[in-house]
This record gives structure tokens, C-alpha cells and sequence, in this order.
């Protein structure tokens, strides 16, 4: 009897790598997982790189004017100050990846390649998301530096006044509620008299304070057109801060973690809640074209399939003065 001849479902064009477009296909899942888990990542200025480990980023000091003299030459007087934010990629890339037994694989019943794709997505995501959360109040916690002209503002930490848990300083009642709103309204009013355009203001909030800023019924009352939905209880905005919520807020004692670059080293045990007001409040490179699946690809000695995604970033704050945390005591 003949050999049959084998037609690959997987071969682009009927030529070539017999799993090429599955390749394609995974690639693709990781890319979509990847970019739906993002929450941080979506709310400041990436940028990629593609040559080099760093980028500059200049920062100017806050400019005067005064009064222009007839007759009286001006030779430029006024000179603020300047500064450099360097970002530089992190030391190591972020990996999330398994070796799949070949038998084990030919007996599997069920389709487990999107559900892996979607694992590894979420996993870079996550640790993404996290960097970025820890640059915010690494930022917020950066002091004002220089005066006058020179003058460099630095973050702004709001400490809540009940000593600890954060369900007991913001319980989840009316109360508490209204407690949590005048400190998104002292976050606004500060961001306002630092000139900070109110465009693209976000608040990361866990879920617990999402649902305690939700006991008050009237930010999603019927009676009123707005952004924020009574029937499907979503909270959008507040003060005019986007809600963002997410699991990804630090709340460790990152010290001495020498799991982390040492740029994200700080103390975020306390950490309750963060603000940005603008887009440009941190910076994150991205290279090799940000999140990148890895195969599926066949290992020919271990008989087995190797599959994965990585992604190398690195970030740091741009603009301190539009980074705001609050704090427990």
C-alpha cells in the first residue's frame, strides 16, 4: 500500500514550517491577553526602543514672566533650571513560560493552547502593571527641589487619619464613602495648583475601594446624565479621575527585595491608593516590539513542546508632581 501524503493544516502556502500559521495564531492570543490585563501601562507615555538600553527625557523648571520695560533691552533673563529623566531598560526580561510532555499533549482532550496563551499574557501583564505602580509612588514620594524660577515640584502623599487597617480608615459605608471622596478631591485641587491639565487624570483603586466608593448612592444616581451607570453599578469617574480598578497596587515592603530592580525598591506596605494626573506622570520603554510569545516550538531532545511569552520593559517617573499615593499611618 502507498504512503499517503500528508496534507499540513498548519503549513502557510503548503510550504515551509508545518506549524507556521499556528505560530501566527498564538502570537496573536498573547498579544490580546497581554494588552486586555494592562490597567497601568494604558495611562502613561510608552515609548519603544530600538537600539541602546536608555532614553532621555529632559525636564525644565517651571518658567516667570514680568514686565516688559520700553527702551530696555532683554537678553533672556529668565533661565529655569533643567533637568535629565533617564530610563533605562530593566536588567533582566520578564518571562512567563512551560514545557508541554509530547504525551501528554496527544492525550489532552480539551483545547488548552488559548488558555496557556491567555496565562502567559496576564502574567507578563501583571508584572508589568506592577513596576509601573511602584514608579507612581516612587514619584509621589520624591520631595520639591530649587525655588522661584528653579523650582522642581515634587509628589504629593496624602497619609489617611485612622491609624490601621484600611477597612477601618475607609469602611464600607456612606461614611466611608465620603471619607474616600474628599481625598480624591484634595488629590484634584492639589493637581489643579500645579497647573496640571485635568484631561488625564486616573485613580488605581483596589477593589475594596472601589466597592466603598460605590455606598454612595448619589454618584450613581438616575436623576442625573453622567458617566457613571446605577444599573450596572460602574463607577467611571470621580472628581474627575478616570476609576481604574486593579489588583496590581504594591503592598509590600519592597526594601530589601532583591527580586526587583533596584529602582523599584521602596516600602509600599502602606500603600492604599494612587493618582496620576497626567499621562506623562511616568515613562515606560518597551523593546523588541513589547510582549512576545515564545513558539509554541518543538524540542526535538526532550520531545516535548516549549511555549511562553517575555517581554522587556523598563520605567521610571517623568513628571513627580503628577504622581499622588495615599497612604495609611
Amino acid at each position: 500500500m502507498p504512503n499517503m501524503v500528508v496534507h499540513r493544516t498548519l503549513q502557510e502556502y503548503g510550504t515551509g514550517d508545518t506549524v507556521a500559521l499556528a505560530l501566527t495564531q498564538y502570537s496573536g492570543m498573547v498579544l490580546a491577553a497581554y494588552e486586555k490585563f494592562l490597567v497601568f501601562a494604558r495611562h502613561v507615555m510608552s515609548m519603544p526602543i530600538t537600539n541602546g538600553r536608555s532614553k532621555q527625557f529632559p525636564a525644565i523648571a517651571r518658567a516667570e514672566a514680568e514686565n516688559l520695560v520700553p527702551g530696555v533691552d532683554r537678553v533672556g533673563s529668565n533661565q529655569p533650571q533643567n533637568e535629565e529623566r533617564l530610563i533605562t531598560l530593566d536588567d533582566y526580561q520578564l518571562i512567563s513560560d512551560e514545557f508541554l510532555d509530547e504525551a501528554d499533549d496527544f492525550v489532552n482532550h480539551i483545547s488548552s493552547r488559548q488558555t496557556y496563551a491567555n496565562q502567559h499574557g496576564l502574567a507578563c501583564a501583571d508584572q508589568v502593571d506592577q513596576r509601573l505602580s511602584r514608579m507612581i509612588s516612587i514619584g509621589a514620594r520624591v520631595a520639591d527641589a530649587g525655588s522661584g524660577a528653579d523650582l522642581f515640584i515634587g509628589g504629593h502623599v496624602i497619609t489617611a487619619a485612622d491609624a490601621g487597617a484600611i477597612t477601618a480608615a475607609y469602611p464600607a459605608t456612606l461614611t466611608g464613602s465620603i471619607k474616600l471622596q474628599t481625598v480624591f478631591a484634595e488629590m484634584a485641587q492639589e493637581f489643579d495648583e500645579r497647573h496640571i491639565s485635568d484631561a488625564n487624570r486616573v485613580a488605581f483603586l483596589s477593589p475594596y475601594l472601589t466597592r466603598v466608593l460605590l455606598c454612595d448612592k448619589t454618584l450613581l444616581s438616575r436623576d442625573y446624565q453622567g458617566v457613571n451607570d446605577l444599573i450596572s453599578r460602574r463607577m467611571v469617574e470621580c472628581e474627575g479621575f478616570v476609576i481604574e480598578k486593579t489588583n496590581n497596587l504594591p503592598s509590600a515592603d519592597d526594601s530589601a527585595n532583591t527580586a526587583l530592580p533596584s529602582q523599584y525598591r521602596a516600602d509600599f506596605s502602606k500603600v492604599a491608593a494612587q493618582f496620576i494626573g497626567d499621562a506623562e506622570a511616568v515613562g515606560q520603554l518597551t523593546a523588541m516590539g513589547g510582549v512576545r510569545a515564545i513558539a509554541p516550538a518543538w524540542q526535538d531532545t526532550k520531545h516535548g513542546w516549549y511555549t511562553g511569552a517575555k517581554v522587556w520593559q523598563g520605567s521610571k517617573w517623568l513628571r513627580k508632581e503628577a504622581c499622588g499615593e495615599l497612604v495609611l499611618q
